[in-house]
Formats: structure tokens, sequence, C-alpha cells
């Protein structure tokens, strides 16, 4: 059943990433279309306010689709948002509607859905270890044995080559400063306390603008149509849109990404606040979409000014941030050093482990 899960959920996340790339891809071509994000916010909320309950309760097998959709129209026409969300999400949902076909036993239920979010992660981006760890993470140590961790490893692992079979890629992300120097390790300890700092001001102020969002008015349909105001708005009034998106890559040379804050000297100091600010907006207003991505952006784009301002390894610390960020706001430090381990290399594993426990330890403060 568990391989059943598996390559249900591969093929999935690969249809889903593929599509993914195609609407970024219109998107850029025909930079005008952002122009109807607020059309697209209503309709999510139409389809959201007229059918989920409904799905829920008959249909749940459409569940997944309506979050793919969802989450597509989003990216379209010009939402900040991420994917990750979204596929561990549909992971779940298809895990779940095979489970029910299967006249699961509620223990047997609770292992499939996480399998199928662990197969959800790691398929999506390409990181099947951490999406097995990631799914356990806030389980009773007592149970990871074997009950959890092992079958959601085949399910990350069985997922991901599904995946990778059909055709789907993911970005690759290189650290190349060199050897480690345990010299770094008091820049690595400041620089997780910033990127936790970052998780905790994300999380804040997407729940405030939702509350404040939600208070607002009683037609809730408008609540979209604002947060599409805002988004192109601020957009316009920096220049670019290299903050909408997914942001892994830009259409043009020059451009704040993940990928560039990974090599280039000249990511403007303020680019992880535009991105924080416009993903809060996002999907606090209502759209669909992940988190995890914009995470890595904030994180990434912080690193790379950290770096420029002191000295130290702009890719190192792009990476740190990468992961750090991601771990301060999901609480999970060791799916998060296992992250940068799979993604960057056994190099700074030192480093990966110190900056995520920092972080973890800034949010938890917060919290």
């Amino acid at each position: 059943m568990i391989l059943v899960v598996s390559v249900s959920v591969g093929l999935f996340i690969a249809l889903f990433l593929g599509l993914l790339d195609r609407v970024g891809e219109l998107r850029w071509k025909h930079l005008w279309i952002i122009g109807f994000l607020p059309a697209a916010g209503i309709l999510i909320y139409l389809l959201y306010s007229s059918f989920e309950k409904k799905i829920d309760e008959r249909m749940p097998v459409l569940k997944s689709p309506l979050l793919m959709f969802s989450t597509l129209i989003t990216h379209l026409f010009g939402g900040s948002a991420g994917r990750e969300s979204a596929a561990t999400k549909m992971g779940e949902g298809l895990a779940d509607v095979i489970a029910n076909r299967f006249n699961c036993t509620p223990d047997e239920l609770k292992l499939m859905l996480r399998c199928g979010a662990a197969a959800g992660f790691g398929a999506v981006f390409g990181t099947p270890f951490t999406g097995a760890i990631f799914a356990v993470e806030g389980i009773r140590i007592q149970d990871w044995k074997f009950r959890y961790l092992l079958p959601c490893l085949f399910a990350s692992f069985a997922a991901d080559a599904v995946c990778q079979i059909v055709g789907a890629t993911h970005t690759s992300y290189i650290i190349r400063s060199g050897s480690g120097n345990l010299s770094l390790i008091a820049m690595v300890l400041l620089s997780g306390i910033a990127f936790g700092a970052v998780a905790v001001i994300y999380a804040r102020l997407k729940s405030f603008i939702s509350v404040k969002f939600d208070a607002l008015t009683s037609s809730k349909w408008i609540i979209p149509v604002i947060g599409s105001a805002l988004i192109l708005g601020i957009s316009f009034f920096l220049g670019t849109f290299d903050y909408i998106g997914l942001g892994v890559t830009s259409p043009h040379s020059g451009g704040v990404s993940i990928v560039s804050a990974f090599v280039s000297g000249d990511i403007p100091f303020w680019g992880w606040m535009m991105k924080l600010l416009l993903t809060a907006i996002t999907l606090g207003s209502g759209f669909k979409g992940g988190e995890v991505t914009p995470l890595f952006f904030m994180g990434a784009t912080l690193g790379n000014t950290i770096a420029v301002w002191t000295g130290v390894p702009i890719d190192l610390f792009a990476g740190l941030g990468f992961i750090a960020v991601f771990a301060g706001f999901t609480r999970s430090p060791m799916a998060s050093t296992v992250m940068g381990l799979e993604l960057f290399g056994l190099e700074y594993g030192i480093y990966f482990a110190v900056v995520c426990w920092v972080a973890v330890w800034v949010g938890r403060k917060f919290e």
C-alpha cells in the first residue's frame, strides 16, 4: 500500500512541477497577466467557499487537484508563494484516499498520511532523506524506530525516483568556497540568530495580516483583491517583479533569485524583506501555495547580504540562510540540517547543524 501511495504521489508531484514551470514561463512571457491577480484571488475564494466542504464530505479525491489548481493560479497571476505545502498536503490527500480504499485502521491511516507527506516533500525538492525526517520529526522519539521512519524513507525515496523517471528536474545549488574553517563559527552563530528572527517576523506578519484582513470586511471576496492591490503596488513601486512567484530563478540578467543569491554580490540588502512582505500578503489574503521556497529565498538573500557586509563566503552563507530560516519557521532542525547535507554536501555539516539549531532556538524563544 505504501508503494501505491509513493508511485501516485511521485506522478502527481511530477505533473505539478511541470505545470509550475509552465505557468512561471507563461507569466514572464506575458507579464501583463499579473493585472488579473485580483480576479484570480476571487476565483480561489469562490472555489474554496463553494466546494471545499462538499469535497471533504463527498469527494475527498478532489482535494489534491483543487489545491494544485489553486496553487497554479496563484503562481500564474503573480502571487508570491511556494510549492512544498501544496506538495505535502497533496501527498497526504492522496494517501488518505488510498488508505480509505484499503479500509485502513486509524493507526495505519496515521502512518499512511505521514508517508504521503514524506513522499510529497521528498519528491518536490529531490531531497528524500529530508522528506522522511521532516514527516516524522515532531513524533516522540520512541515512536521513530521502524514504525514511522523506515516507511517514510521508503515512500520518500520511491516518490522521488518516480519523479525523476518521468522527467521532473530540480534546481542544483552549489557551494564552492572550499573546506570549512572553524574560525567562522562565531559568524555562523550570529547569522543563525538573524535567520531565526526572520522566521519569527514572517510568521507573525502573516498572522497579523490574515487577522487584520479578516476583520476588515464581512465580504471575504474583497480580501484577495486588497492583497492583490498591495502586491502589485509594491512591485511597481520597486520597479521589479523579482519578488513574485517562486523566486528560484529570474528570467533576466541581474535579477534577484535564490540561485543568484549564491553567486552575486549585488543583491539589494532589502531583498529578503520584500520577499517576506509579499509572501505574507499573498498567503495572508487567501491565495494558495507553500511557504518553504519563499523562506529559502528570504534566507539565501539575507545570507548573501550578511556575507557582503562581513566578508564571509557568499555561497556558504546563502546556503546557511536557505536552510536556517526554514528551520526557524518549521522548528525542524534535524530535517533542515539533513537538507543542507543533501543539497550542498557533507563538507559544511557542522555549520548546517549549528545554524539550524540556533535558528530553531530563536524561533522557540519568541513563539
